[in-house]
């Protein structure tokens, strides 16, 4: 799930998604900070927080959900020609 938003909420605005997140360990949420003001957050009790849009963003996403990032971060490596240690 990707959420677009200014985070102009109150602190217990993800209280909503605990449950649905609780059915399946696989479950992600991305929360995207359209105003950008903090840097990535990178995925704590399946929810990842970013701090503005870019269209890199698009290539950053798959990476996030990957149960194994570093095996994902190798596979990109390879197909673009990159030596990931």
């Amino acid at each position: 799930m990707v959420i677009l938003t200014d985070e102009q909420v109150a602190d217990d605005a993800y209280r909503p998604l605990r449950p649905w997140l609780l059915e399946d360990d696989r479950r992600r949420v991305h929360v995207i900070n359209l105003a950008g003001y903090a840097p990535l957050a990178f995925p704590q009790n399946g929810i990842s927080r970013i701090g503005g849009f870019s269209d890199r963003l698009l290539e950053l996403l798959p990476l996030l959900e990957a149960q194994d990032p570093i095996g994902w971060m190798k596979a990109f490596g390879r197909e673009h020609g990159l030596e990931v240690g």
